[in-house]
């Protein structure tokens, strides 16, 4: 009888030894390897945060909606750019109340931009409610990384001055921001600095510098302009070029003084051919 209460207690013993050795290997193993199980597979929490989201955008629409806050809300908490845009691109589309959607828009899209994305930058600038020093910030730290639309929008602030962000009109940085924008071949600001030119509003050396340019790229031409300046009386029936005049440089005395082009012109720009 002792022998078999000793049997009995040396394999309860083990079985204890045993059970509480497994269960310091777990709960000592580094909490991104351990292993969660879901209702739907076993999936290893250790995947990183670019993974989660890979797998996520591999889903059908449906799926989706079923794994966000697995997969897609832990890749944007995780600090993944994409993920980051993604969950503000899904605020703006998805059937949720309107205040719901504003607040988780803004959340990401600023989360975005305090990332240092020049896009969410500029895009946090145009449309996120916030005081106008941070929402000049943005724009200007957009700006800073040549992003062209921030270019853009930057000068259009200098060219005509704006009190509500105490911005003096100043036409020099102005065209200063169109000609990075350029620089960074966007095709708007492309087409702005040839009108400029066109207009003799840039300095003669650069005027010449376009016009060599645009000859030599005219069949490459993202925008269907001409590559000569020899016909300026073009220049004013454009509806095109007398809209992005008016846009970005509606102080300066020539472009105040271009006729507004009426709608049986022809347009050199093709901007209205069918």
């Amino acid at each position: 009888m002792s022998f078999i209460k000793s049997f009995i207690s040396f394999t309860l013993a083990f079985i204890l030894a045993f059970i509480l050795a497994a269960v310091s290997i777990i709960w000592f193993l580094p909490s991104s390897c351990r292993i969660f199980h879901d209702k739907t597979d076993d999936r290893c929490m250790a995947l990183s945060p670019e993974e989660l989201y890979n797998q996520y955008m591999e889903l059908s629409p449906v799926e989706r909606i079923r794994e966000k806050n697995t997969l897609l809300s832990k890749a944007a908490h995780g600090g993944y750019l994409p993920a980051v845009r993604q969950m503000a691109k899904e605020a703006r589309e998805n059937d949720i109340p309107e205040d719901v959607t504003g607040n988780e828009y803004y959340f990401w899209i600023r989360k975005a931009a305090d990332m240092g994305d020049p896009e969410a930058q500029h895009e946090a600038f145009l449309e996120c409610e916030m005081s106008d020093a941070d929402r000049l910030v943005y724009l200007s730290r957009a700006a800073e990384q040549n992003y062209a639309p921030a270019l853009l929008s930057l000068g259009r602030l200098y060219a005509e001055g704006d009190e509500t962000y105490y911005i003096a009109r100043n036409e020099r940085k102005a065209i200063e921001c169109y000609r990075r924008a350029a620089k960074a071949n966007n095709p708007e600001a492309r087409c702005l600095m040839y009108l400029l030119a066109r207009l003799q509003i840039l300095p003669e050396v650069e005027t010449a510098q376009l016009n060599q340019r645009y000859r030599e790229e005219a069949k490459q031409a993202e925008e269907r302009i001409s590559p000569s300046f020899d016909y300026p009386e073009d220049l004013e029936k454009s509806a095109h070029a007398y809209e992005l005049l008016t846009t970005y440089l509606p102080a300066n005395e020539k472009v105040k003084a271009l006729p507004e082009p009426t709608s049986h012109m022809a347009d050199p720009f093709g901007e209205n051919d069918n």
